[in-house]
């Protein structure tokens, strides 16, 4: 501790001096033993008196005028504002009071400035973000909405090229049709045997930009066309026969081709078999019938 020390002298000049001791005893002898008292040369007169210097703590930290009181323009994009903030943690951080009145009272007063600061540098940050919010927020939701445009687009124009696709194939379908029955009748294809499925020709391939049947197209039919045409030769060429025998037995009218039923366009063998069979019954209901 410090004290002030005040001797009088006989002179009538006080000596005081500055003493650190750990009393006012102590304070007393080391002030009056002191070498600068005794060159004096002067007598004491009086009682010594002995004040105790109160040491002022120093100022803890500076707060005032470190942060700014209002919003300021540029909070979000200067970053000086929180590098100040990590700055004063850093201080405050390592900051150690003195244990005194005093020193509780000046860090009670940094404290309640800190609190008061902290408050409004959050709200400025909120007001920050309130504002660049509405301002985002409408900006999402007008480019979403237009944005979202690009699917009702993509929907229309898939609809629209549907739409066309179903007209287009349905002028295949019926120039598919057409060329069938114009072969079906070049090649005198019976009505029992014009079923060709031509669902598999039906594709936007197989027109011209002129709304005609492509060379693919027609080759395909005609290749189809093969297997009717091979059957009516064969049923063609079976009915003959049957014909024949059936002249050649005297049977009239003759045999229809259903009496054949599966036989008549199974291989050569069975159907002989079969059509002889059908012939000898014939001709034994005739006999019987006499």
């Amino acid at each position: 501790m410090q004290f002030q020390v005040t001797i009088p002298t006989a002179k009538g000049d006080d000596f005081i001096t500055v003493v650190s001791a750990e009393s006012e005893a102590k304070a007393k002898r080391v002030a009056f033993e002191s070498e600068a008292f005794r060159n004096l040369g002067v007598v004491k007169k009086g009682n010594i008196i002995v004040k105790l210097i109160e040491e002022q703590p120093k100022q803890l930290v500076v707060i005032d005028g470190v942060f700014p009181e209002s919003l300021p323009s540029d909070f979000r994009t200067n970053p000086s504002y929180l590098a100040k903030v990590d700055e004063f943690v850093a201080k405050v951080s390592g900051l150690v009071p003195e244990e005194s009145d005093e020193g509780e009272k000046q860090i009670i007063e940094l404290g309640t400035k800190i609190n008061k600061s902290e408050k409004a540098l959050l709200g400025f940050v909120k007001q920050v973000f309130d504002a660049e919010t509405a301002e985002v927020s409408a900006w999402k939701n007008d480019a979403t909405k237009r944005i979202k445009l690009l699917g009702e687009a993509r929907k229309s124009m898939l609809a629209i090229f549907d739409e066309r696709k179903k007209e287009r194939l349905a002028t295949v379908r019926t120039l598919l049709i057409e060329e069938l029955t114009k072969l079906y009748d070049e090649s005198k294809i019976t009505a029992d045997l014009r079923k060709m499925d031509i669902s598999a020709l039906v594709l936007l391939s197989s027109i011209t930009p002129s709304g005609k049947l492509t060379k693919r197209a027609q080759e395909a039919l005609n290749t189809r066309l093969y297997d009717a045409v091979r059957i009516q030769s064969l049923i063609d060429k079976r009915v003959l026969i049957i014909n024949n025998e059936c002249f050649k037995e005297g049977i009239n009218p003759p045999i229809t081709k259903e009496y054949l039923g599966d036989a008549f366009l199974a291989d050569e063998q069975v159907f002989m078999a079969k059509l002889i069979e059908l012939v000898e019954a014939e001709l034994k209901k005739a006999r019987e019938s006499r």
